[in-house]
């Protein structure tokens, strides 16, 4: 016996599927499964003791789109074909019913012109069957949607158009409410409801009604775009068709869905309201995808898989099963290990049995070689594997495609098993379809060997002989199936059985099963093949077309094979009458004729019976009318056969070539051919750029051609197109070259115009289309339009800009680029200029001129300040313009009602002359002077930011910034008038003034800045502030007067009066975020600025603090052998004491330390006799040690050289120490001393 197994990866369509783990891993087998005595399916108990192969153990089938029914009475599939010829092979698909109560296998849709089908669901009572399906399954049609009458076998389209005619997408998912009235499915067609612009969505359709309702429908958003933007698929609809559980991408069909993935949601057809159901326990978005949902009968329990933690404990970042709830609104996670433990692996597409008690689910453990499917228990929250008990079939991963009847007493899956040559003890990997049920009591067997046997085959019976089956209750009756339908019942005591009636010349598949007294039959009961003798009349005719189509109509260029059964050794003879629209020389007939032609059948072997003979169905042919055959040889004389199913029109062929000037992509673009009258079409999907040839057409003459972009967009079409049976018209499409347009904008002297807006219209001018605005070159952007022939309208916006109003332009465009001018003219314009005087004729400086015109309907507006000159400059629009002058700081105002005639392309003079009020006015005429610097004025107080303040007995009033106020006051009034600013410091004058006999007054005030100024510099740090603070040295007094802060390396600080001063500069070093301090002292005089040049901040010591420490010269001025007194003062800061500590003191040439008639030098520590050492030019002195917070003081005296010529010189001090390990210093400058000569 030879066995044999071919599995293409085409026959699976899921993700993760079986077929090609079942031709990948033929061996080693897959893992044994379970087969437990006293282990039950679910962890209540129940548990499958029954199992049935469906097929014989010689036919491996791999089942897709495993269903049940609620009842377990019925399981479908998809069965895969591969049908293999001369020329190759292809993969085909067929939707079987399996009937467990009577052991038969139907085929269904083999009666009715059907689609091969890819995916289906069936009622409740498998009486209807919604199914997607495609002419042929490894096409490139795209899908549409159905439902199969079992009953009536009739068949309907569900996708479809309001029309009648098959939307324009593709249609899939189908699912079925239990009564078969409601139909769910998903399609990306947009002409299956009004007003559908988006991608996939999900429909419901109401057979009973015939309507079609979008269910994926946006609520959150009117945008289009946005609505778009997401997919809604693999619906799921509850027995009575109100809910419906679907996938989406879209985050527009609930509120505050914006976690941007892919979500499950539920929606409830009463209530038109869907319902996010893939969040947390909290209710929180996922952060992950979510999908494959599938509900459960009455709408209660829906179960989907998904990536995201929707539960507390779920940490395993794996594809996960949930359940929710509708009764309590919880999720919760089922895919879990028997003993309750996280998987580390996926787990994926969930099916809920009919009653929501049980899921069955696939999973892929990491261990394994195959998927293997498990069970989840709703009710007691468990999981499981498929195990049986009482069979002594051996089954092996992988073990998939689990459905599962109501309660989990039925499951239907697919699993391996090994078949052993019998004659080679070869063993074999098969897979097969099987059912497992729970039964009470054990099923018949069959001893090793059992047979079937025949004898006294005939042509119309056969006698059939079977070894006994055992059961302990004994057998009730034996089963005889006859290509797996039921045709007798045998008494159980009974071992053979003749099959009467059978056709002669036929090939039959017998088996039988055993029946024991419990009503439990057997499975894979012993089989034989036989064919039965043909008679000396046999004689059986058949014609069949190689390939047809829709409507069965054969193809041109199809062979017709006209076979037939006989006796061997006949002589058969077959005549084929047809239709031609063509002579004998081949030329085209204005009609059809009649023409005939005989074959010979010859036997295809010596003595087989098989008689055949090919006709090769011709361009031209139009009709295959009639097949008749004659056989001689036959006693009682020839016999004649007429072949059935004829007669058939031939389909007709569309030859398309494509005329594309434009080099236009039309690869991948769709092309559809649709016949209105006949309801028939074809889509065809391009590869490169033609030309194509779309076979299988109807006769028609209203053939509708369109050839689509990938993206949607018309590229071409032809309407009225004639199709003939037999022949092949030829048509010439021409591509629509996309036309695309810009604007280019630009003025008379043709230099680009930015910034203007246009808008297009449709060619009536009442629809707006688009709007663009000009860029810096004049141009807008490139709008490509698929229409190359359409004509538009543009409006130009001109109101706000300089430029004279255009009419509407009307736009015809032309295939290829169209770049569209916009000619503008600057309106006329000439300029105004002149100068603002006051009354005594004088300039006035920043007086502001403004001009007022009516441009376009409205008033345009156009000002200008005048220079140090009092001129001012305008361009303006040609004709009149209102002209008004006005300065704030001085309140001048131009007279009212002053106008300008202005002169295209001309300049016009006008002089404003403005005065102030005539009474109640106060001028101020203010002069400063700043330190070293002359007197300025009168100033403009605007400039300087100034304020002045006026009083009298009467009232006040202060002003900002003017030079005149109107104050208002009495003749004879005193007022007093203060003004204050800020020069480096903030300054007051004030004075006294009497207004005259119109209230009029001038102040005359002089500022004169006191003090001097202190400027230097330091090394800069980037982004590090340095702060200055001034102390008046007053005595042994520090007196703080000013502070600056500084970012830069320059600094200047004033000095309010003439006098001896401290300066401290601190920061904070941006390197080492430690502080840096320096000290100078010095003396200012009055008016003086002192350059005191580079300071260098060092780093903060022990002795740093401003107001404790310092070193001072008294007096600041000697002369040649005169005394100077120092002093330095000191205070400990650190957080610690400082260890023999030395004060130094750098003494300039030509200035020593006073000494005693001993030579001693005389110096005082805290009023006390210290000790002092000159070593060189540095005088030092023993401080000891300085406790934390120790201060004191250092006096003595220095005596100048009478030859000292020197005309300043710098003393410095510094104190060093040690504070715990480290040596601490700071260093103090002393003011440069001056000395007289």
């Amino acid at each position: 016996m030879g066995l044999f197994f071919i599995c293409l990866s085409a026959c699976q369509h899921r993700a993760r599927g079986t077929a090609q783990a079942y031709a990948a891993k033929q061996s080693p087998h897959g893992r044994a499964i379970g087969k437990t005595e006293g282990t039950g399916l679910a962890a209540d108990g129940a548990r499958w003791n029954h199992l049935v192969r469906v097929y014989d153990e010689r036919i491996p089938v791999v089942a897709d789109n495993v269903r049940i029914t609620p009842d377990g009475r019925y399981v479908a599939f998809i069965n895969f074909e591969y049908v293999g010829s001369a020329g190759g092979g292809e993969l085909h698909s067929k939707l079987v019913l399996y009937d467990r109560e009577t052991g038969t296998i139907e085929e269904l849709l083999k009666s009715v012109d059907a689609k091969e089908p890819v995916r289906f669901a069936m009622s409740s009572d498998a009486r209807w069957f919604a199914y997607s399906g495609k002419t042929r399954l490894m096409g490139v049609e795209e899908t549409q949607v159905y439902v199969y009458d079992r009953k009536r076998q009739e068949v309907e389209l569900i996708s479809k158009q309001p029309d009648g005619l098959p939307a324009s997408g593709m249609s899939d998912n189908p699912s079925i409410s239990a009564d078969g009235r409601f139909v769910a499915y998903d399609s990306s067609a947009a002409d299956i409801v009004a007003g559908d612009s988006d991608n996939f969505d999900v429909f419901v359709y109401d057979r009973e009604s015939g309507l079609t309702e979008q269910i994926s429908k946006a609520v959150t958003s009117e945008d289009p775009d946005e609505i778009s933007s997401g997919n809604s698929e693999r619906p799921s609809i509850s027995a009575d068709g109100k809910f419906v559980a679907f996938e989406s991408s879209s985050s527009f069909l609930t509120e505050g869905d914006d976690n941007g993935n892919t979500d499950v949601f539920l929606f409830d057809r009463s209530e038109r309201k869907a319902q996010l159901l893939s969040v947390t326990a909290a209710g929180s978005q996922s952060a992950e995808e979510s999908g494959h949902a599938s509900i459960s009968a009455n709408g209660e329990i829906v179960a989907f898989q998904s990536y995201a933690a929707l539960a507390d404990d779920d940490t395993n970042g794996m594809l996960d099963i949930y359940v929710y709830r509708q009764s309590n609104g919880s999720v919760e996670r089922v895919s879990v290990a028997p003993d309750g433990t996280e998987n580390d692996y996926d787990s994926f597409e969930p099916k809920v049995g009919a009653d929501g008690a049980y899921v069955a689910y696939e999973s892929s453990p990491d261990t394994e070689d195959f998927d293997e499917s498990m069970i989840a228990d709703l009710n007691s929250r468990s999981t499981s594997e498929v195990t049986i008990s009482g069979t002594e079939e051996q089954l092996t991963l992988p073990l998939t495609d689990l459905a599962l009847s109501g309660g989990a007493g039925v499951g239907a899956f697919n699993a391996g098993y090994t078949v052993v040559d019998p004659g080679t003890g070869e063993e074999f990997p098969m897979i097969g379809l099987f059912i497992a049920s729970k039964i009470d009591g054990e099923a018949p067997t069959w001893p090793a060997g059992s047979k079937l046997e025949s004898s006294e085959v005939k042509t119309d019976r056969a006698t059939l002989t079977w070894t006994p089956a055992s059961d302990a209750i004994g057998i009730k009756e034996y089963r005889i199936y006859a290509n797996d339908e039921l045709i007798a019942a045998v008494d159980g005591s009974k071992t053979s059985y003749t099959a009467t009636e059978l056709a002669p010349a036929t090939e039959y598949l017998f088996r039988v099963e055993a029946v024991n007294e419990d009503d439990i039959a057997s499975s894979g009961g012993p089989t034989i093949v036989l064919t039965t003798e043909a008679d000396d009349r046999t004689f059986e005719l058949a014609a069949v077309f190689d390939r047809v189509a829709t409507g069965n109509l054969p193809y041109t260029n199809s062979v017709l094979t006209i076979s037939s059964k006989a006796k061997t050794g006949r002589t058969i003879t077959a005549t084929i009458a047809y239709a031609s629209w063509l002579d004998d020389a081949g030329e085209r007939l204005p009609a059809a004729r009649t023409v005939s032609e005989t074959l010979k059948l010859n036997e295809t072997a010596a003595g087989s019976g098989d008689y055949a003979a090919a006709f090769s169905v011709k361009e031209g042919i139009s009709e295959l009318t009639s097949v008749s055959a004659i056989m001689t040889g036959a006693a009682g004389g020839p016999i004649e056969k007429q072949a059935e199913g004829l007669p058939r029109a031939v389909s007709g062929n569309l030859k398309l070539a494509f005329d594309n000037p434009g080099e236009v992509s039309i690869d991948k673009a769709r092309l559809t051919v649709v016949s209105p009258s006949r309801k028939n079409y074809k889509v065809v999907t391009l590869s490169g750029s033609g030309p194509v040839i779309v076979e299988g057409l109807a006769a028609a003459s209203d053939y509708e051609v369109q050839l689509i972009a990938a993206n949607g967009k018309l590229l071409a079409s032809n309407s009225g197109v004639l199709i003939e049976s037999g022949m092949s018209e030829s048509l010439s499409m021409t591509v629509l070259q996309e036309a695309q347009f810009r604007f280019k904008v630009t003025d008379q002297d043709g230099k680009p115009v930015p910034g203007i807006t246009i808008d297009v219209w449709d060619e009536a001018g009442s629809e707006l289309l688009a709007d663009y605005l000009s860029d810096a070159n004049g141009l807008t952007s490139w709008t490509a339009v698929s229409d190359n022939l359409k004509k538009l309208t543009a409006k130009v916006h001109l109101e706000e800009s300089n430029y004279e109003p255009l009419p509407d332009k009307a736009i015809s465009l032309k295939p290829g680029d169209n770049e569209i001018p916009i000619a503008l003219e600057h309106s006329a314009e000439g300029k105004l200029q002149g100068k603002v005087l006051n009354p005594e004729g004088k300039p006035v400086f920043n007086a502001l001129v403004t001009a007022t015109q009516t441009y376009k309907g409205k008033p345009v507006v156009k000002q200008s300040y005048t220079d140090l000159n009092g001129t001012y400059s305008l361009t303006l629009f040609a004709g009149e313009a209102a002209i008004q002058a006005a300065q704030s700081s001085y309140h001048y105002n131009s007279a009212e009602g002053l106008r300008a005639v202005v002169v295209k392309d001309e300049t016009t003079t006008l002089d404003i002359p403005v005065k102030m009020f005539d009474k109640g006015m106060v001028v101020l005429q203010v002069h400063v002077k700043m330190i070293g610097g002359e007197w300025q004025g009168p100033i403009d107080m605007e400039q300087l930011a100034f304020r002045a303040q006026l009083n009298s007995k009467f009232g006040s009033r202060t002003s900002y910034y003017q030079n005149s106020i109107s104050f208002q006051g009495q003749p004879g009034e005193h007022i007093e008038v203060c003004v204050s600013g800020v020069l480096h410091k903030s300054v007051t004058e004030c004075k006294s003034i009497l207004l005259d006999e119109n209230a009029n007054g001038v102040a005359d005030i002089w500022i004169e800045e006191k003090g001097g100024l202190i400027e230097g510099q330091v090394a800069a740090q980037t982004g590090a502030w340095t702060y200055a603070n001034l102390y008046e040295v007053d005595g042994d007094n520090l007196r703080h007067v000013g502070s600056e802060s500084f970012r830069t390396s320059q600094f200047a600080i004033h000095a309010p009066k003439a006098g001896t001063y401290r300066l401290e500069l601190n920061r904070r070093n941006s390197t080492t975020n430690k502080q840096e301090t320096a000290f100078k002292q010095l003396v200012v005089k009055e008016q003086e600025t002192l350059n005191v040049g580079t300071i260098a901040l060092q780093p903060s010591s022990y002795f740093s603090h401003v107001t404790a420490n310092g070193f001072i010269a008294q007096p600041i001025e000697a002369s040649p052998g005169g005394t100077v007194n120092l002093r330095a003062f000191y205070r400990n800061s650190g957080e610690g004491a400082v260890a023999d500590a030395i004060l130094s003191i750098e003494l300039p040439g030509g200035i020593r330390p006073v000494t005693d008639s001993s030579s001693r030098i005389p110096v005082k520590v805290n009023g006390t006799v210290g000790t002092a050492t000159l070593k060189d030019r540095m005088l030092e002195i023993a401080l000891g040690n300085l406790e934390q917070k120790a201060s004191g003081t250092v006096t003595l005296q220095t005596k100048l050289d009478d030859n000292f010529s020197l005309g300043k010189a710098q003393l410095t001090a510094r104190i060093e120490g040690t504070a715990g390990e480290l040596r601490s210093a700071s260093h103090w400058d002393m003011s440069s001393l001056t000395f007289r000569g």
